[in-house]
């Protein structure tokens, strides 16, 4: 069996999602990866110069996400309409955060929220707010401390959605 009959068989082994279209062998026998910019179609394996080039379906191209205006800065006011109000549930919520974050990342990770971890936020929720007043066997904290921190997610998901509608960069960095 000769080489391009060999890598041929592989080819057809490991298509892509286009199927073959994603490789195809050159006239010395290797095999040639074709990126997503594009795709060939293969007229005739044997001889590689009659090869069509079909382009994808143009991505929309978005525009890039702006920084919020100072006047939209001031009117969320953060600091005096948010943490001076709730200092301790936030600090039960950062207790939360903490220690589920070694829970699901183990005790040497820094803090962070694995989005891909746990997208379940409104079940997660609900099941928290049945018993809010009963300590969690894990955490040791108030269950309503686990609903909080899970409604802020899906609020946190809702406005980079929303800003990203917008063309506004949200503050989390995430686009």
């Amino acid at each position: 069996m000769s080489k391009p009959d060999r890598l041929s068989r592989v080819l057809d082994a490991l298509s892509g999602p286009m199927g073959r279209a994603d490789f195809h062998v050159n006239n010395v026998g290797e095999a040639v990866y074709h990126p997503p910019v594009y795709r060939r179609i293969i007229a005739d394996r044997e001889r590689v110069e009659n090869v069509a080039y079909l382009p994808f379906p143009e991505a929309e191209v978005l525009p890039p996400l702006r920084d919020k205006t100072a006047a939209e800065r001031k009117a969320e006011p953060i600091y005096s309409g948010v943490l001076k109000y709730f200092p301790d549930a936030l600090a039960l919520v950062a207790r939360v955060s903490q220690k589920s974050n070694v829970k699901h990342n183990g005790p040497d990770a820094p803090l962070q929220w694995s989005r891909s971890k746990s997208a379940d936020q409104m079940d997660a929720l609900v099941r928290h707010e049945l018993t809010p007043e009963h300590l969690d066997a894990e955490s040791g904290e108030p269950e309503i401390g686990h609903a909080l921190w899970r409604l802020m997610a899906q609020a946190q998901l809702i406005e980079e959605k929303r800003n990203r509608e917008r063309g506004v960069r949200s503050y989390s960095g995430v686009e």
